[in-house]
């Protein structure tokens, strides 16, 4: 990965997680699955010229994606 400083402003995986608006939603082991998935995903959107997001966006990020995964399926009721 090419040193671009864009990265050194990422969050830990750990800072993510332990952030009180994430607080209500511990399910650790998932938690940090979906934390690692959002910001690999910021890597990429970094490698291909786009800035960095603040750290509330990682959050609010992490936050939406753990509702989607959280999310009951829609079961039919027939």
């Amino acid at each position: 990965m090419p040193q671009n400083p864009q990265y050194r402003a990422l969050p830990s995986i750990d800072r993510v997680t332990s952030d009180p608006r994430l607080s209500g939603r511990r399910v650790d082991r998932l938690l940090a699955e979906v934390a690692r998935e959002v910001l690999d995903g910021v890597r990429e959107r970094i490698a291909g010229g786009e800035a960095a997001p603040s750290f509330d966006d990682v959050v609010a990020a992490v936050g939406a994606r753990l509702d989607e995964v959280l999310r009951p399926p829609l079961d039919p009721l027939i």
